[in-house]
């Protein structure tokens, strides 16, 4: 999986080498507190159908604030950050979510990244990230209804009470594994 220092650079990297291609993807953005502490990511940017599920590729920011992580914080201040008004809220297994889709604007999603890591997660304009790109291989619509632990790759914040990376399931995922166990 290639790692970049620069939000730019991974999501160009992202854009041509993902979204062009049709692949779902996960660029995990890691601040120093969470490489220290390995911790999950800050949040996100996945293909907008691992959010949506609607076959598109374009850039989509998915924060999820799973309380048990420990992001109580951190919600409070996106809850009270302006750039709140413009993602979409949704609910999974308890935990608030919200993305904001950005298409293949480079431009918009490292703009909104760069705010909410600092506005939201309290680093410094100066502080380097590691950026981490998976791709998640070619969208189809058998991809979208197999069940598979790939769909929860999209993670939340935190670590579980053990002391491991917490993850939070891409949205969906809960409704393929209840598919999958009624035999549909």
């Amino acid at each position: 999986m290639p790692t970049f220092e620069s939000l730019r650079e991974a999501l160009e990297y992202t854009v041509e080498h993902s979204v062009s291609a049709g692949h779902n993807y996960i660029l995990s953005v890691r601040g120093p507190r969470e490489i220290r502490y390995n911790q999950a990511c800050c949040f996100q940017v996945v293909a907008e159908t691992m959010a949506y599920r609607n076959g598109q590729c374009g850039l989509t920011i998915h924060l999820p604030f799973d309380p048990t992580g420990g992001v109580s914080d951190e919600l409070l201040r996106f809850l009270e950050c302006p750039l709140r008004y413009y993602f979409d809220k949704s609910v999974w297994s308890g935990i608030p979510c919200f993305t904001l889709r950005c298409g293949e604007n480079v431009n918009k999603a490292e703009r909104v990244m760069a705010l909410l890591l600092t506005d939201v997660f309290g680093y410094t304009t100066a502080t380097e990230f590691e950026c981490e790109v998976s791709d998640e291989g070619p969208q189809d619509e058998e991809q979208e209804d197999d069940e598979s632990e790939e769909g929860d790759k999209v993670a939340g914040s935190g670590r579980d009470d053990d002391g491991q990376n917490g993850r939070t399931p891409a949205p969906g995922a809960k409704r393929k594994r209840r598919a999958a166990r009624k035999g549909e």
